[in-house]
């Protein structure tokens, strides 16, 4: 997963109504459809453009059957990569994993591709799927990583068709962790002359502190045999 700054998103996270009435119409879709605004997490309602600021999205209720329009996020906005995460979770699901299925278009595409100036937007729809995030207790555990699982190992069995078509960004926890930090000191040296001199000391140990301990973690992770498996998985996996 890239780390780095988000350009401005004027559209608050939602996709708006002209681009859906061009999108939705690939998928042979009426008007006869309406966007909801609020989803439900966990029995709270959740505004759609605040469940993630990643990607625009939208909830949309058709025929009284839920879909989710997104786009494919700002961070990995390209046709090659586009074209694998398609493929890949329509074969995920087709293994077992309970992942939503993806429509197709109506000239069999799994995504559409719209002009916004001079660069290419990519949006897909999927299936609505009901379900909860973790509530932090241990009696839901067992669940979460038995769907963990069952994800990484349908990973693995993912055709070698699609696992050639395009190499995913290499995910290593501890350089995340790291690149993380070095933005976070980055960010606050840009702004040194509105900053007291005492905040930056504390903040540069804290950096100090946490790169020292994230290497360390690292070394003794690699000793145990972190990172000899790699699979294709979601960054927030």
């Amino acid at each position: 997963m890239l780390i780095e700054k988000k350009d401005t998103d004027y559209s608050f996270g939602m996709i708006s109504d002209e681009i859906l009435y061009m999108i939705l119409g690939e998928y042979g879709f009426d008007d006869d459809w309406i966007v909801l605004p609020l989803i439900n997490i966990n029995k709270n309602a959740i505004a759609i453009n605040k469940r993630s600021e990643t990607a625009r999205k939208a909830v949309v209720l058709y025929k009284n059957v839920l879909y989710i329009v997104k786009e494919i996020p700002w961070y990995t906005s390209n046709e090659e990569f586009t074209r694998f995460e398609m493929a890949y979770q329509d074969e995920v699901r087709k293994l077992g994993s309970k992942v939503p299925k993806i429509l197709r278009q109506k000239d069999g595409n799994l995504y559409a591709v719209m002009q916004s100036g001079s660069q290419k937007k990519f949006i897909f729809v999927q299936e609505y799927v009901e379900g909860d995030s973790w509530d932090g207790t241990e009696v839901c555990i067992p669940s979460v990583a038995s769907a963990l699982a069952k994800l990484h190992n349908d990973s693995m069995s993912v055709s070698e068709k699609i696992k050639e078509s395009y190499c995913p960004p290499y995910s290593n926890v501890f350089q995340l962790a790291k690149k993380m930090l070095d933005i976070m000191f980055d960010e606050l040296n840009s702004k040194r002359k509105l900053t007291h001199e005492s905040d930056v000391i504390e903040a540069q140990t804290f950096h100090d502190f946490c790169m020292d301990k994230s290497i360390r973690l690292e070394e003794e992770s690699l000793k145990d045999g972190y990172g000899e498996l790699s699979i294709p998985v979601h960054g927030d996996y």
